[in-house]
């Protein structure tokens, strides 16, 4: 899924990377924001922000390796 951001696309001001360790906070938060989910199907309740942040965050372990 995020394979795509590998490096990540860096400009002056901005930095975009795949979700990491540590981002989750802001996973759920986005992932339950009425204004962020508007043409998504809607917020999601917190416990199922909570499950897809942990996967999504958990995921990248996997992708980051480097040999």
């Amino acid at each position: 899924m995020t394979e795509w951001l590998w490096p990540p696309l860096e400009g002056e001001r901005v930095r975009l990377r795949p979700p990491a360790p540590g981002d989750e906070p802001a996973l759920i938060e986005m992932a339950t924001d009425t204004r962020v989910r508007r043409y998504l199907g809607g917020p999601a309740d917190e416990a199922t922000a909570a499950a897809r942040a942990a996967r999504k965050a958990g995921r990248l372990r996997s992708l980051m390796v480097r040999h």
